[in-house]
């Protein structure tokens, strides 16, 4: 099985150098680990619609947060997933912005 079309959740466990048996994970607690070990890595960027509390840093850091699932991520259909998985949190955690306002926010 290619390891895009393996289940998420051991895939995930792998890149957090996690095992099933070690019991409960908390996201942010491994996020945070993730992003000491391997700063700019993608799964950091593409949480950070959901992690970061204050919009006005997300806002700010939004462009740098998709450039680093665009440069980080190898497979193209894998980064066109996180990619979205990215825009549909940010358009949520914006919601009364229009498509135009988030697309400044990405490019600056």
């Amino acid at each position: 099985m290619a390891p895009a079309d393996r289940p998420i959740a051991p895939a995930l466990l792998e890149v957090f150098d996690c095992s099933p048996s070690d019991g409960s994970y908390y996201l942010d607690e491994l996020l945070e680990r993730l992003e000491m070990q391997s700063p700019g890595h993608p799964l950091v960027a593409v949480f950070q619609p959901l992690m970061q509390a204050d919009l006005t840093i997300l806002e700010h850091e939004a462009g740098r947060y998709y450039n680093e699932i665009a440069q980080g991520v190898i497979d193209d259909r894998q980064r066109f997933r996180l990619q979205e998985v990215f825009m549909d949190w940010l358009l949520q955690r914006f919601s009364d912005r229009g498509a135009k306002e988030i697309e400044k926010m990405l490019v600056g």
